[in-house]
């Protein structure tokens, strides 16, 4: 498991732990709404508002109800720049932790079916 730490909220996290990669994978959509923006469409504050809703949305539906508030609360720093750190931080805390796409390797070879590389480029796992 890898420590999420983001302000003051730590939580522990594991790329291979199903129930949170279903949810993450469910949620995805929440954050379609960020790159629809229209810069030209919307003021300065309703893009940060926006941001601050989907990215929220979404870390509230993985991570549980409250978290994003948790994250950013009273006194923390709201920008897109606050955001996106804290998203790539989460990405990497999956990322670091899942032994997932080794053990598959691991196994293939075993087994004489050298796959390296395929499944993670199959999946798009060299992608996250």
């Amino acid at each position: 498991m890898a420590i999420f730490q983001y302000n003051d909220v730590e939580l522990e996290i594991s790329g291979d732990d199903l129930d949170l990669m279903e949810r993450y994978e469910a949620n995805l959509d929440l954050l379609e709404p960020i790159s629809n923006v229209s810069t030209t469409a919307l003021s300065r504050v309703m893009m940060l508002r926006k941001f601050n809703e989907c990215l929220g949305a979404f870390f509230d539906a993985v991570l549980g109800e409250g978290t994003w508030d948790e994250i950013f609360c009273e006194g923390q720093k709201r920008s897109v720049k606050e955001f996106i750190l804290c998203y790539k931080e989460l990405i990497r805390c999956i990322n670091d932790e899942s032994e997932l796409y080794e053990v598959i390797e691991e196994l293939n070879k075993g087994l004489g079916n050298d796959q390296s590389g395929k499944l993670a480029a199959a999946t798009g796992a060299d992608d996250l």
